[in-house]
């Protein structure tokens, strides 16, 4: 090699070096990318023409990653109709907070029940739906909580439906609903649904044989099915007979319709019958606490000289007992008219129960559309 090719490679090599040695100290002087504040990141949005800055703000700075970035700290919604149709409208007026100015019609339409109704189980259970205001955000008030949970047990939406439509959150929903369930199912459970005893044990056998003509009939007895999603754990043990996945609702119920007692949550494969042997009601009735009048007690407890105790009526799944009827089996042969008029009367008693499913379902459509993956 002479000596100008041997200046030329000596040349090249310091070039290449000083401009690596350039290029090192300006990235040591540069400032960190990852942070810019937040001034100088509005004015290059502002000059870009992108959109809400105020949004973006996290503790006077921008984070700036190699990871997606977050477009909202948090997502901007609508108050919802509960605020929409009813804050502002009292506000509007003058009016205080408590005065409720939603129509009869759109608290039945909504909720399922009249307006009365609402606020009186508001009264009840109001105070037990309050949460805790803090210095970050008010919290949602407990009416509110209240209509989120009805209005999902009247229409069975989708919680981002709910969500939506009340102007809360996906999980705040859900939050809201299970929180209220469990509050009103501690609360109510004990003192609205009560099985008849004493006198409210005569004045329901008086409404069945005035309904139905069959004496000393103390309540009829079924079971529904409520469609679930199939649970993770043990899951073929909720497959009914109706071929889907469900839990069974054990239900009594007065001649009123109204209920009595109610048995929730166990697989929809066991059947009424399996129900009834492992629920409370057969182990009171067992026990003398419950269906049992004295037979020395007056209002005709005797028939054709014979102590009758009072009874439940079901159909063919129940067992035969002095507290279980049901009606005479025409499989053996034809039956006698006083069996058929036995018949007769004993299905269009067992057929109150019937209706009070009916109208249940229909007026809560939880039970028919169900998102519930957790019998628990």
């Amino acid at each position: 090699m002479d000596i100008e090719t041997k200046r030329r490679v000596a040349m090249l090599i310091l070039i290449f070096t000083t401009t690596i040695f350039r290029l090192v100290i300006a990235n040591m002087m540069r400032p960190a990318r990852h942070i810019i504040p937040f001034e100088h990141r509005k004015r290059k949005m502002e000059d870009e023409d992108d959109g809400d800055f105020e949004n973006l703000k996290v503790g006077g700075a921008v984070c700036i990653g190699s990871r997606k970035k977050r477009r909202f700290w948090c997502a901007l919604r609508s108050p919802g109709v509960w605020d929409d149709e009813i804050i502002v409208n009292w506000n509007s007026m003058g009016r205080d907070w408590d005065v409720h100015d939603w129509e009869d019609a759109q608290y039945r339409q909504h909720l399922r029940m009249p307006k009365v109704a609402f606020w009186r189980l508001h009264h009840k259970i109001g105070t037990h739906l309050e949460k805790q205001k803090t210095k970050f955000r008010l919290p949602v008030s407990s009416a509110k909580r209240l209509a989120v949970t009805l209005h999902y047990l009247a229409h069975a939406p989708s919680f981002a439906s709910l969500s939506l439509l009340y102007g809360i959150g996906k999980s705040t929903a859900g939050a809201i609903v299970h929180d209220c369930v469990t509050i009103m199912k501690q609360m109510l459970l004990p003192t609205v649904i009560k099985f008849p005893t004493g006198s409210k044990l005569r004045r329901t056998m008086r409404g069945f044989k005035m309904l139905c003509g069959l004496p000393r009939c103390a309540g009829a007895i079924d079971g529904t099915f409520m469609k679930i999603r199939k649970p993770v754990h043990h899951g073929d043990a909720y497959w009914c007979y109706k071929h889907f996945t469900s839990i069974l609702v054990l239900a009594v119920v007065d001649a009123d319709g109204k209920f009595t007692y109610v048995d929730a949550g166990r697989a929809g494969s066991l059947g009424d019958a399996a129900a009834f042997h492992a629920s409370r009601l057969e182990q009171n009735i067992l026990d003398n606490l419950w269906l049992t009048i004295g037979e020395r007690a007056p209002n005709n407890n005797h028939i054709s000289g014979t102590y009758v105790r009072p009874y439940l009526v079901g159909d063919a799944a129940f067992p035969l007992a002095p507290t279980m009827m049901k009606c005479y089996d025409d499989r053996r042969g034809p039956l006698q008219p006083h069996e058929r008029t036995f018949n007769y009367r004993l299905i269009r008693t067992r057929r109150v129960v019937e209706q009070a499913f009916g109208r249940l379902k229909g007026r809560f459509k939880i039970l028919e559309h169900s998102n519930i993956n957790d019998p628990r």
